[in-house]
């Protein structure tokens, strides 16, 4: 928990983005403040939780009047969902790590026989490059293996793998990506 000198220079931040009548999330003022005290040189620290906290608490009992709040999914590595406050008149998707990502029924042209994505463990990891074009949905993707359709969450490092025989136990494979689903046919 922060003191109340950082609360209220929280609080004066999150003032100046509410009076100029900007879109952003609680870490854009955390990443504000940060900027801030390191033009001018301070020792002071500011972690993201307390900003998060206050900004929340200001929207919640109506501080934040004429502001509107939605969860949305940010264009960044990892695919995190936050809050993106915005003013009447404007939206959530106008905040520039918001935004539709295209979706194209692209066919990934892999190796023939896909060695190149099978791991040690005759594994197959999707490529990042497909990964890159659908989002996760409830912290998973959606895959179409062979006509069956399943959920997989990506490790801690943000790959995806599945085993061999769930790709139908053959070594060849087409990997496309079509209306965010990415599809795995044995060939």
């Amino acid at each position: 928990m922060c003191g109340v000198m950082m609360s209220d220079r929280i609080l004066v931040m999150l003032n100046v983005k509410i009076n100029n009548q900007e879109v952003f999330t609680a870490f854009d003022v955390t990443k504000a403040i940060r900027k801030e005290i390191e033009d001018r040189n301070e020792s002071d620290k500011v972690a993201h939780g307390d900003t998060r906290n206050i900004v929340t608490n200001e929207f919640v009992t109506g501080e934040m009047s004429g502001y509107n709040r939605e969860l949305r999914t940010l264009n960044v590595p990892g695919d995190p969902e936050a809050f993106v406050y915005y003013p009447d008149g404007k939206s959530a998707d106008d905040h520039e790590k918001v935004g539709s990502i295209a979706i194209f029924s692209t066919p990934v042209n892999p190796p023939a026989d896909n060695d190149s994505n099978m791991t040690k463990g005759s594994r197959l990891e999707i490529p990042q490059t497909v990964l890159a074009q659908v989002s996760v949905v409830g912290g998973s993707y959606d895959i179409c293996i062979n006509g069956t359709n399943i959920y997989v969450k990506p490790d801690k490092t943000g790959r995806v793998r599945l085993s061999k025989t769930s790709c139908g136990g053959i070594g060849k494979f087409e990997i496309t990506v079509d209306n965010n689903v990415i599809t795995i046919q044995s060939l």
